[in-house]
């Protein structure tokens, strides 16, 4: 299944290795899910969970998170994305990758 989870899924795996977005993460990593990217959300991935007041609550080093994001970068399908489909005052980069990439679902 070709999935692309949006920032919050990402986060709350990080800061918890039990529940749905944890999972989902673990899914991604065994590659029992395909996870699509593009560059704005790699870079929103980085920028959220790189965060000190994330890295405090998941009780992650900086390095401890980079090494996950870098695995999750490294699995990823890399999207490009083509054209900007939607666009409010919130831009929603996930909506665009999940678009172009063909995915089967937004995991949210």
């Amino acid at each position: 299944m070709r999935t692309v989870p949006d920032t919050s899924v990402l986060i709350t795996a990080l800061r918890s290795s039990t529940g749905a977005a944890a999972q989902t993460v673990r899914l991604a990593l065994r590659g029992e899910l395909t996870t699509l990217t593009d560059y704005k959300l790699a870079c929103e991935y980085r920028d959220v969970g790189l965060r000190t007041e994330q890295l405090h609550v998941s009780g992650k080093s900086r390095a401890e998170t980079a090494s996950i994001l870098d695995a999750l970068e490294a699995i990823a399908e890399p999207v490009f994305v083509a054209f900007q489909y939607r666009r409010t005052q919130t831009t929603i980069w996930f909506l665009d990758a999940a678009i172009d990439g063909n995915a089967d679902a937004i995991v949210t």
